[in-house]
């Protein structure tokens, strides 16, 4: 079972990096367990001039992390300065493109349209891999530690699949900069493959969620222990420190620029999806202005399962405390 799906994690890579016209390639590399995977195959698959790329404001702390993989695979790092005002300003163009009012989804677009237009201006690569996709199908956000069992985790599985996973907004961003960007973990052989496994190999276990990739992915070459067992954090959130969160400082420039006694109205005004918040009323009014009447586009937002908070950062969740109390690696080590 580890050895079947260690073997495809790597046929999906390396197949995609030696594709004859794949040109320059780089990896959006954050300090997580799915990007250095990615990572440490594309190293292992000689992809010459290999180029990587971190973005977070300057309190990031990831960026040792991501610093630290670029190092072990040899490529050419760029860390990227994520400036919120700058980000601020781009939202009217992002929900242009990403043509969705979803904050989840926007926030990652801020994130994603930094990153392409440093590579559109510096002419750095053609192809960036990505490890957006996996947290979906393996059920990795960490209220799926919520599940009272199995099945009530398949439930939330199946019903979060249901809603469309980055990908789209993804290629939009990226080709409007002429960048192609390639999801290995969105492969059908191994979605497939992984959710095949029963609901009980794959629910979190001990405090941990992903537990079943980590122990098939454990003693391997595709990653190191201290990458393995290091608690996930969600790409938006590690885009900057914990006391000074980006989306913070995001929500205020959001809260001074709307009108408060629209935003009062809300739901009178939005019956399809009302905004909770200033920074979401934001989004759909841009999108609203842009996109007049098309609330087809937009069938569903993403909001987090088992009543753990409405905002899509886990950081803001009532259970993040928790998460964070849970030494994943000396739990390991207790049980073997």
């Amino acid at each position: 079972m580890r050895m079947r799906l260690r073997n495809i994690i790597k046929h999906i890579i390396t197949c995609r990096s030696k594709s004859s016209t794949i040109g320059k390639v780089g990896l959006l590399l954050s300090g997580g367990l799915n990007s250095r995977v990615i990572g440490n195959v594309l190293r292992d698959s000689q992809v010459k001039g290999l180029k990587t790329f971190f973005v977070g404001t300057k309190t990031a702390h990831e960026r040792v992390s991501s610093e630290n993989g670029a190092k072990s695979i040899s490529s050419i790092h760029h860390d990227i300065l994520f400036d919120i005002n700058q980000a601020f300003e781009d939202i009217p163009k992002v929900i242009e493109l990403a043509e969705t009012y979803d904050t989840a989804s926007i926030r990652k677009a801020l994130l994603l349209y930094t990153v392409c237009k440093y590579i559109h201006q510096h002419n750095a690569i053609d192809v960036l891999f990505c490890g957006e996709g996996l947290d979906e199908i393996a059920g990795s956000q960490i209220y799926y530690k919520q599940a009272k069992c199995a099945q009530e985790f398949q439930n939330t599985l199946e019903n979060n699949l249901k809603r469309p996973i980055g990908r789209e907004v993804y290629d939009k961003i990226g080709s409007w900069f002429g960048i192609r960007i390639v999801f290995p973990f969105l492969d059908p052989l191994f979605t497939s493959t992984y959710l095949s496994f029963t609901s009980e190999d794959r629910i979190p276990r001990f405090g941990i969620e992903k537990y079943f990739l980590r122990v098939c992915l454990d003693h391997s070459d595709l990653i190191t222990e201290e990458v393995l067992w290091k608690h996930r954090e969600d790409w938006v959130d590690s885009a900057s420190s914990f006391d000074r969160f980006w989306i913070k400082f995001l929500q205020r420039l959001c809260s001074k620029s709307v009108n408060h006694a629209e935003f009062e109205k809300r739901e009178e005004t939005y019956l399809h999806n009302p905004p909770l918040t200033t920074e979401e009323f934001l989004y759909r009014q841009t999108f609203e202005k842009i996109f007049p009447e098309q609330l087809s586009l937009v069938p569903a937002i993403f909001r987090p399962s088992f009543g753990v908070g409405t905002d899509p950062s886990p950081r803001t969740w009532n259970i993040y405390p928790q998460h964070l109390c849970v030494d994943f690696l000396a739990t390991v080590r207790m049980m073997v």
